[in-house]
């Protein structure tokens, strides 16, 4: 899929935290139909549970926002584009009920399978 839109060639990390992504985002110029960037996201209670290696910087302020709500969720997100790709983390105080729908995932619970 990435080879016909023509992003980078995916590592195995990609390849691997892609695998477990409840979306996949595009971003769209307005002057050009190319895809500029792909966008693969994981729903996660635990980033350190993700097949990727979690910089240290990363590591520092999941800690920090643990510290501050231990009930903290993150969006873990690795992005495509055409000389490379990156990782980025978001975190959440709150799901509301319509995004555990969107990720597939019970009430009360993140999908952080083992």
């Amino acid at each position: 899929m990435l080879r016909e839109v023509d992003q980078a060639e995916p590592s195995e990390q990609m390849l691997r935290l892609g695998r477990r992504a409840f979306g996949v985002y595009v971003t769209l110029g307005w002057d050009s139909p190319v895809i500029e960037r792909i966008c693969f996201a994981v729903a996660t209670t635990d980033p350190a549970s993700l097949p990727v290696e979690l910089d240290e910087r990363i590591e520092r302020f999941v800690r920090h926002v643990r510290r501050a709500d231990p009930d903290t969720r993150f969006v873990y997100a690795v992005a495509s584009q055409p000389d490379g790709e990156y990782y980025k983390l978001q975190s959440y105080y709150r799901w509301d009920s319509g995004v555990r729908d969107i990720m597939q995932l019970p009430a009360g619970a993140l999908a952080d399978p083992v």
